[in-house]
């Protein structure tokens, strides 16, 4: 967990991820950029682009219940029960199937025969993947974007 004021992780972004900063600015401007100004972005994650490399840093001991919720079992967790899992769905039906994570909002979702998977639909494209194989999600976008299909990252 993180707790800084704006002005300081800005300075830390124009330090550290200097195009990740420029395209922060963009978009601080004019929000409907998002999606130009995404691929100028560091394709790193601030534990590993600023916070391993800021000199002022100090640590807190505390237990806030945290969850990373950067995998989809631990996002999961905090999800409602529902037939056949957790998700958030507008309703599942569940015949022989458990243990799965649903996230197709305003969708009503079918499993038949299935456990431990993990259903994402989203815009432009739909993620099913066995719940213990959510490491491997990097290799899949990595995939798509080397096959021109990076809209669907």
């Amino acid at each position: 967990m993180f707790v800084f004021t704006v002005g300081t992780m800005r300075r830390a972004f124009a330090t550290h991820l200097p195009r990740s900063s420029r395209a922060l600015d963009a978009i601080a401007d004019d929000p409907g950029r998002l999606s130009e100004v995404w691929p100028e972005m560091d394709a790193t994650s601030i534990d590993y682009g600023i916070m391993e490399r800021a000199d002022a840093i100090l640590t807190v001991p505390c237990d806030p219940g945290w969850s990373d919720v950067g995998a989809w079992p631990a996002a999961g967790e905090l999800m409602p029960e529902l037939e056949g899992g957790v998700g958030r769905v507008d309703a599942a039906v569940a015949i022989d199937s458990s243990g799965n994570i649903l996230h197709a909002p305003g969708k009503v979702v079918a499993l038949v025969g299935v456990r431990d998977l993990v259903v994402v639909d989203t815009d432009d494209a739909v993620l099913v993947m066995d719940r213990a194989r959510a490491q491997d999600l990097p290799a899949v976008l990595r995939a798509l974007q080397q096959r021109g299909l990076d809209r669907a990252t």
